[in-house]
């Protein structure tokens, strides 16, 4: 698979078609849809430290979509109203650095956090104090009790509803779950799947939907929006057993997938990343100043580029409507349709631009298309892992030996690697269990040949 690698100038090329057939390449990351600056520390942050370029770059962009929330809209039709929130994963193995990149991708907003944190002890002061006064006052004159002042954050790691609704009431214009391992939230999702409250409220979450719960014993919940972006790891093992447990609640297909290379680098002790981290810092500065504390919509710079988008929608749609797009691709196609719109938005913001471009469509445009090839890279793994386990049932292999075994004589053309990670078994086991088949294979092929003549013989 080849990118469209235009300069963005006002002649570039669009895209023509969005293809995800090859997923035998791996795709690159398109660094180029990012504002120079943004580019050099990706760019740096990978030879210095060796951060994968995907991960940051994803990481990046959750951070943006963080800051704005839903202060920043984007008009797409007289219905469609999008706001730029994201759900985003990293999917690697151990040892893939995926918790350095997070860290440093999101430490723009862990400044954020600390001036906020001294805030919200200000205001709890000065709530302390007005309740003191309260109490002293005359039960006669002294009104309503002051209410408790509700924290102001971008991050919390709390998963629950319960949580994440509390914040929202002090967060309207949106709140985002950071979790270094996504696992037990991918865990958790699946048992939404019966249509309860949970998963009623993670579909609003997505949707920047409005929420709302009637209690019998107590008072009702009610959000005028719910925005909700998510970011964190998993490894791949991990979302492919999740994802076998089933995915009838759709929320899987809501995520972005970042997919490692899973090479274990060696650690550089001599890059120094000092000018990298201080002109990310100094960028995100800059971009706080853009967005403002006011609420905004982008606007189209002409009908051309806005029939563009619709263009790149109902391209998507021609991929919906091949008879070989797999189900899972269908339902991950509709949400990229959305995040085409989404990263329109946060490109938007990172260009400092509060008119939407042709160019900056394009690079929204080239983002849709590398997500769509990870994520049927992995839909695609996610559906051999059935199968794999479809072939031990039919096997009834249980033990490492028996599931190779297994799959050695159902898919003989599988690699040693990947036969080790279906089998949880390591790549040496794997290979004497190869020879082992291998030489059993050439003596009951001799046996047979064997038997047949000597039945021959007998029949003349």
């Amino acid at each position: 698979m080849q990118f469209n690698k235009s300069k963005f100038n006002n002649n570039s090329k669009r895209i023509d078609s969005f293809e995800f057939s090859d997923t035998s390449v791996k795709p690159d990351f398109p660094v180029e849809v990012f504002p120079p600056v943004i580019q050099t520390v990706i760019n740096g942050m990978y030879k210095k430290a060796g951060f994968e370029k995907p991960m940051l770059g994803g990481g990046i962009l959750y951070v943006i979509s963080v800051i704005t929330g839903n202060r920043i809209t984007l008009p797409l039709n007289s219905t469609w109203l999008e706001h730029p929130n994201l759900w985003l994963v990293i999917v690697g193995q151990t040892g893939t650095m995926k918790t350095p990149v997070m860290k440093f991708a999101k430490s723009p907003v862990n400044i954020l956090e600390n001036s906020i944190d001294e805030q919200n002890k200000v205001n709890l002061n000065a709530f302390l104090e007005e309740v003191a006064a309260w109490e002293a006052t005359s039960r006669d004159t002294r009104g309503v009790k002051p209410r408790k002042p509700g924290e102001r954050h971008y991050i919390t790691m709390d998963t629950t509803v319960e949580g994440l609704i509390h914040a929202l009431k002090s967060n309207p214009h949106g709140i985002s779950i950071y979790k270094d391992e996504l696992s037990g939230f991918f865990k958790d999702m699946n048992r939404y799947s019966g249509g309860g409250g949970d998963e009623a409220f993670y579909l609003s979450a997505w949707g920047n939907d409005s929420y709302s719960k009637i209690r019998k014993t107590e008072v009702g919940t009610w959000l005028p929006k719910v925005t909700v972006s998510i970011f964190g790891g998993v490894q791949p093992k991990i979302l492919n057993s999740i994802a076998l447990t089933g995915t009838d609640n759709g929320m899987i297909y809501r995520f972005l997938y970042v997919v490692s290379d899973n090479i274990i680098r060696d650690f550089k002790h001599d890059g120094n990343t000092e000018n990298e981290k201080k002109a990310y810092l100094q960028y995100f500065k800059e971009i706080l100043g853009f967005i403002g504390d006011e609420e905004f919509e982008l606007s189209w710079d002409s009908d051309s580029t806005r029939v563009l988008f619709y263009n790149y929608i109902n391209k998507i749609n021609q991929t919906l409507r091949d008879d070989n797009t797999s189900e899972h691709m269908r339902a991950y196609l509709r949400k990229l349709q959305v995040y085409l719109a989404r990263f329109t938005i946060i490109l938007s913001v990172m260009h400092k631009s509060k008119v939407v471009t042709e160019q900056i469509l394009n690079r929204a445009a080239l983002l849709v298309e590398y997500f769509m090839i990870t994520g049927k890279a992995t839909f695609d793994g996610l559906e051999n892992e059935r199968n794999i386990e479809a072939i031990f049932r039919k096997h009834k292999a249980v033990s490492k030996t028996a599931k190779i075994k297994a799959l050695l004589t159902e898919l003989p053309d599988m690699r040693n690697a990947d036969i080790a990670n279906a089998a949880k078994a390591d790549k040496g086991q794997v290979s004497r269990v190869r020879k082992q088949f291998k030489t059993t294979k050439v003596d009951k092929t001799t046996l047979n040949s064997s038997l047949s003549t000597s039945l021959n013989a007998f029949k003349s």
